[in-house]
Parts: C-alpha cells; structure tokens; sequence
C-alpha cells in the first residue's frame, strides 16, 4: 500500500511540475515599473513589476532551455512596454512563485533613459 501511495504521490508532483513548466505557457504585454534583483537561500532572482501591479522574475529555465536571464533583466527598461512568452501562474500557498518570462521578448513601446 506505501509503494502505491509513493508512486501515485510521484506521478502528482511530476504531472505538476511538467503543467507548471509547459501548460501554463503564454505571452503577456506589460509596462515595466520597476526592477529587483532579489537574494534567495541558493543565489537571486530578478524580478520585473509592472504597471498593472503584477510581480514577473527572469529566472535561468533548464525545462524551457533559457540560460541568459542576466541579458533579459538588463535589457528590459523601465517605462518601456514589451510582449513577452512566460510559463509558470503566481502562487502563494506553500512557496511564492511568480510567471518566469522566457526568451522572446518584444519591445512595443520605447522609453528612453533620461540623459544624466
């Protein structure tokens, strides 16, 4: 009975983790309002807010092959608007997890830094 318990918990976790990576992918538009890069127990996340009071983190993704979250997070400016594919639904139970933004952004509206 533990073994089927076990297996049948397994299939569970395994089936959320493939919805989390693969079936909540989608593209969203949005206004940067600001930036954070963000300290975690193992390293840091960057994190991207918007206009519309949604919370996005540019993350490395080894399901979705991204691996130049650093590049994103500096390229994306604040006061510029983007549409961009992410994968993964904000949560609160259990652990904090946000929509992670994946490689493709599209910028739709400029906004440029002011000169100094």
């Amino acid at each position: 009975m533990k073994t089927i318990i076990t297996g049948i918990v397994a299939v569970l976790v395994i089936g959320y983790t493939g919805w989390i990576n693969y079936g909540t992918h989608r593209t969203m538009t949005f206004t940067v309002a600001s930036k954070d890069d963000q300290s975690t127990g193992s390293g840091h996340q960057y994190m991207i807010f918007t206009t519309r009071h949604q919370a996005l983190k540019d993350t490395d993704s080894f399901w979705n092959g991204k691996h130049d979250s650093s590049q994103v997070w500096q390229d994306l400016e604040v006061g510029s608007t983007y549409r961009c594919p992410v994968a993964g639904v904000r949560r609160e139970w259990a652990w904090t997890a946000y929509p992670d933004i994946l490689d493709g952004c599209k910028i739709i509206a400029f906004r440029p830094k002011a000169s100094r």
